[in-house]
């Protein structure tokens, strides 16, 4: 019987080759494109499937609120550690790492810059199960010069010599000694790097400090402890530890802080959720979002959907053709049953052909995916079962789909009336086609809504006024405390080229402000501290990044008192505090316990910055606070003229070197470094105009099949309609006029979806555009325009063709 089935499958997907290359390349396409999908977002939620002990590994957040103002950092205090091993039993091990931000690693004649170098405790390698191809995990930093690097590393600076015991120099100053060598980091963590040194030899990992907050702290809870159990006791160890130092630092005891608003807590982040739902600051890098997912998850069960209709829509059509067939089967014994078993059974054949197909086409645009994500997903079904099994399931999911509703249709018609000659499909069947051919239409605005508005936010972020002009702007890292010296001679060197216009420096550029801290109105109590983003600054800064004053002036070297005594606040800052702009100038601000004696550092606003942008447009303009400070200095930025820029870098690259020998050359464009801040925005875009492309184009196979199948219904209506005087264009129209209808009704349903879901979207933005109308306007146009090119070619034929072909047997 099997046998059977299978050969008039087949003996009817040769007969009718047309109808079965539209549904079977139409699925193929949707399958390859929901299966890419798939990919990426299992590459999502497997982040830290890496480490055997996952489900056990918590990072631990602060979280607190300072006069209205929140904060929510990845990072927290030195102690923290220590504390959580030796105060709390279901602690099974706990580690720190810090990062210190870019470094020079020199070995030989090898010199390489690291931006993925860190600091981590011993203990690092307990709570995480890194992969050691050399060395001891145990003991591998638990020498002040131990240093663990990867693989690939490991090759970058030795070649095939055997790293172990190898000397590398860090900054020109420090030599560390590699212990161990681990295998590179998969993409899917949410920790890269490329060494970690040991950090017992940095005297900042022993500070006493609790509320000073630089350090990432994981924990290994024991077997059968929970995460919420150890947090519920953390307000007793901040009350133990951090409260004696909130209350030196602000002359209230702990208790009345709390009764005045402040808050100051930790919380526990689970290893597994931290990619995709930690939103918390300074965090390793810019994390993913489960919000994302969800909608990439969405695309990919509406490519599939569309596909299954079209499916389904084609063999409804046909039914009539197979009614005949349908009736003999009954008269000789088949029961609806067996029937159902045989439809479904050519439609899970249709779904399996399409799969291999697929997999063709999926080879061949995984490349393309891998760029528009920024991943580097692989399809190796040997090495991964779990794809193929995968793969199979949603073949089978997508043939028992599509094939369903029309096995249950073909299987209910009656033998009597068919071979009687009495069988129509009747209204039923039109109705549910109709009804599929609008949900395709509603899936298809929803899709081209979703990707005008996606354009629409990105083109916003990139073209609205970000207060600072990044274009022509270059920041040459700052890597010694001796360069930090040279800088004035640096700086008049630099602005002595015709190509320069402005020389700055700063301990940050607009995207890498990391720094904040506690400020006071002077008069003012605990309940008006500030916390503020503050960066030093040098008297050009404002100038050369193109900053205005809302206010007063900028800080000037012709005033001395400036050096000691001069702060700058933006407009949000002054805002913070309760002032205008203007009235913000003159009044005087305490910087809460800056001197060494652990007193206020008390100085004058004397000016005020319009507000510009210092993160990603996903988050509100925070106050900021500047004072001059050279031995703050981390970054030189040079704005430079319009014209040959490749000779004006290499005039700053024999400029730097003369000041900084020991040192490569290094540098970034502003605006491109700022435009990292929405990359992520960028690539989801990228993809959903990819799959709303194919969701199109699959959308446009269904419906080019459906519209000649039913003018070939058709052609003796069309053919006595010539006769009798009808006009091409007014065949054209009758013809067309049904899909305009449904095209309406998909507008209907879709734009009220498509404005929640996008809308909801756009809240993720504190900045954001208007979600106005001609999106959704250009969407409803563009799918009746698809509509009429898709049905248009089938009507002119069928408008053109001679009527006496068509009705010469009548």
């Amino acid at each position: 019987m099997l046998k059977s089935y299978l050969t008039i499958a087949l003996r009817n997907l040769r007969r009718h080759k047309s109808y079965a290359f539209i549904n079977i390349f139409g699925l193929a396409v949707g399958l390859a494109a929901c299966c890419l999908i798939l990919l990426y977002v299992r590459d999502e939620l497997l982040f830290e499937s890496m480490h055997k002990r996952a489900d056990r590994i918590y990072r631990v957040h602060l979280e607190g609120a300072l006069a209205g103002q929140t904060f929510n950092s990845a990072t927290t205090s030195a102690p923290m550690a220590a504390a959580l091993r030796q105060d709390y039993p279901e602690v099974e091990s706990a580690a720190r790492i810090w990062g210190t931000g870019r470094v020079l690693l020199r070995s030989g004649d090898r010199s390489f810059y690291e931006e993925d170098f860190f600091w981590a405790d011993s203990t690092v390698f307990e709570v995480f199960s890194f992969h050691f191809l050399q060395g001891n995990a145990r003991t591998a930093l638990n020498r002040p010069d131990g240093l663990v690097i990867t693989e690939s590393t490991a090759r970058r600076y030795f070649g095939e010599a055997d790293p172990l015991g190898k000397t590398l120099t860090l900054d020109n100053q420090l030599d560390l000694t590699v212990t161990g060598v681990i295998s590179d980091m998969p993409d899917n963590t949410h920790f890269q790097f490329d060494m970690l040194g040991a950090l017992l030899s940095q005297d900042r990992s022993r500070s006493p400090e609790w509320i000073g907050n630089s350090f990432y702290t994981y924990v290994l809870l024991r077997e059968g402890h929970a995460g919420d159990v150890l947090e519920a006791k953390f307000p007793d160890l901040v009350r133990t530890y951090a409260g004696p130092q909130l209350q030196q630092a602000t002359g209230q005891s702990y208790e009345a802080l709390l009764t005045s608003g402040v808050r100051y807590g930790f919380y526990l982040m689970p290893l597994r959720d931290i990619h995709l739902h930690s939103k918390a600051e300074n965090d390793f890098a810019v994390n993913g979002d489960i919000q994302y997912v969800y909608i990439l998850l969405a695309v990919a069960v509406f490519i599939v959907l569309i596909a299954c209709i079209n499916f389904m829509n084609l063999s409804t059509a046909r039914s009539a053709n197979r009614a005949r067939e349908v009736g003999l089967r009954k008269v000789l014994g088949s029961d609806r049953r067996r029937l159902v078993q045989q439809f479904l059974g050519e439609s899970v054949l249709m779904a399996i052909v399409a799969m291999v197909i697929a997999l063709a086409l999926m080879v061949a645009l995984l490349p393309v995916m891998n760029t528009l994500s920024g991943k580097s997903l692989s399809l190796d079904l040997f090495r991964d079962p779990a794809i193929a099994l995968g793969l199979l399931g949603v073949a089978l999911t997508a043939g028992l789909l599509a094939g369903l509703y029309p096995a249950v249709v073909l299987s209910s018609f009656r033998p009597i009336e068919i071979l009687k000659g009495q069988f129509t499909t009747g209204a039923r069947g039109l109705w549910m086609r109709r009804v599929l051919v609008v949900t395709q239409f509603a899936i298809s605005m929803m899709l081209l809504v979703g990707t005008g508005v996606m354009y629409n936010q990105l083109r916003f972020m990139q073209e609205r006024d970000l207060g600072f002009r990044g274009a022509q702007a270059v920041v040459l890292p700052i890597e010694t405390e001796a360069m930090r010296r040279h800088y004035p001679a640096l700086s008049d060197a630099l602005q002595a080229h015709p190509g320069v216009e402005h020389v700055a420096a700063g301990n940050g550029v607009p995207g890498r402000f990391m720094n904040d801290t506690v400020f006071r109105p002077e008069g003012g109590t605990n309940e008006d501290l500030k916390n503020l983003k503050v960066a030093s600054i040098s008297d050009t800064y404002i100038e050369t990044l193109g900053l205005e004053m809302a206010a007063g002036r900028p800080f000037s070297s012709d005033v001395t008192s400036d050096s000691t005594q001069a702060f700058l606040l933006n407009e949000t800052g002054a805002r913070l505090f309760g002032w205008s702009p203007e009235e913000a100038v003159g009044k005087k601000v305490a910087w809460v316990s800056r001197n060494d004696d652990g007193t206020d550092e008390m100085r004058t606003v004397v000016g005020v910055v319009r507000d510009f942008h210092l993160e990603s447009m996903q988050l509100e303009i925070k106050g900021m606070i500047f004072y001059p400070g050279p031995q703050a200095f981390t970054n030189v930025v040079v704005r430079v003229r319009p014209g040959d820029m490749p000779a004006t870098l290499a005039f700053l690259e024999s400029t730097w070197t003369t000041y900084e020998p020991g040192f490569p050359f290094r540098y970034f464009f502003l605006d491109e470094d700022f435009g990292r801040l929405f990359e992520r925005e960028r690539r989801l875009g990228q993809m959903f105009t990819g799959f709303t492309a194919l969701a199109i184009l699959i959308a446009c196979l269904g419906l080019f099949g459906l519209a000649s199948f039913i003018t070939q219904q058709r052609t003796k209506e069309i053919g006595v309609r010539k006769v009798l005087g009808a006009s091409v264009p007014v065949i054209l129209l009758m013809l067309s006029r049904e899909f305009t209808r449904m095209v309406l009704w998909a507008c209907v349903l879709a734009f009220p979806v498509a404005w929640f879901v996008m809308d909801r979207w756009m809240d993720g933005f504190a900045y954001r555009t208007e979600l106005g109308w001609g999106v959704f306007a250009l969407a409803g146009l563009a799918t009746l325009l698809i509509a009429w090119l898709t049905v248009g070619y089938q009507s002119i034929k069928a408008a053109l063709a001679d009527p006496v072909k068509s009705l010469r047997y009548e």
